[in-house]
């Protein structure tokens, strides 16, 4: 548990108290729904075990090595599209060597916030997609988060940087900015003030392309920004964003996914 809570911490950006409970879940009352930010637990630990799955074109299948961790999602995609993310030092997350092939045209990534391992073997049934994906690709049931308190806006900045909270310093969905005040991660800030600490695999392949590249995002909440960025580097980025309503149901966020890849040109040319 310390070790997770440590790689969730960034001085001055987290609290200077943190307090980890013996059991049972507390959750911000202002944050409701399955994937609220739960407050860290011992018996949370297990909570922290997530599914991973890469499958298509540009992956071999294969075993993803034990450790995997959600840190390792950038730097395994710059592989897989042939991309070199400038400073690799500044994240601990490294490329789990499942590239193989020519790169694609398009990345689709998606991702199920507040969904552990064992919320997905509890309900056999409704995981037959994402079982056929891990067990057909590179993929495993045993990936880790990496980092407490379990809070989908650190989680998010996590797979977009490559990097754990303490490097990216999106700590949670709310924390303490430059001058010391209480901001929401990924809200509105001020012309040179930066949410991530360190830039995302979208920031640094639109900077390197020339805004080129097409990238988009549809999500539930302004802290689904995690995965993509756009606030990195000071001119202004033109990702293509669609944030949906908290309640907006499978459904419509499948809907919302298809008319935003038709709406743009992804994947109709080598980027």
């Amino acid at each position: 548990v310390r070790r997770l809570v440590a790689a969730g911490f960034r001085e001055e950006r987290s609290p200077d108290v943190l307090a980890v409970r013996a059991r049972g879940v507390v959750v911000a009352p202002a944050h409701g729904g399955p994937a609220a930010p739960e407050w860290p637990s011992a018996a949370q630990v297990a909570r922290t075990r997530v599914p991973l799955a890469f499958d298509g074109t540009g992956v071999d299948a294969a075993e993803l090595p034990a450790g995997a961790g959600l840190d390792d999602v950038g730097p395994t995609l710059a592989e897989i599209i042939d991309f070199d993310i400038p400073h690799p030092e500044v994240r601990s997350g490294r490329s789990l060597g499942v590239a193989g092939g020519d790169p694609p045209r398009l990345v689709l990534e998606i991702v199920l916030k507040g969904i552990s391992s064992a919320d997905i073997e509890a309900r056999p049934r409704d995981s037959a997609n994402l079982r056929g994906l891990v067990e057909g690709g590179a993929g495993t049931m045993d990936a880790t988060v990496g980092s407490l308190p379990l809070d989908p806006a650190a989680v998010l900045t996590t797979l977009g940087t490559g990097g754990l909270p303490r490097q990216h310093g999106v700590v949670g969905a709310i924390y303490r900015d430059d001058g010391g005040d209480v901001v929401d991660a990924w809200g509105r800030t001020g012309q040179f003030e930066v949410t991530n600490v360190i830039a995302t695999l979208g920031d640094d392949y639109d900077e390197r392309r020339g805004q080129r590249p097409e990238i988009g995002l549809v999500g539930t909440a302004v802290h689904d920004l995690g995965v993509i960025g756009g606030r990195w580097y000071l001119r202004r980025d033109r990702d293509e964003v669609a944030l949906l309503p908290g309640d907006a149901g499978v459904g419509r966020q499948v809907r919302a996914a298809r008319a935003l890849l038709t709406k743009a040109p992804f994947g109709r040319d080598a980027l």
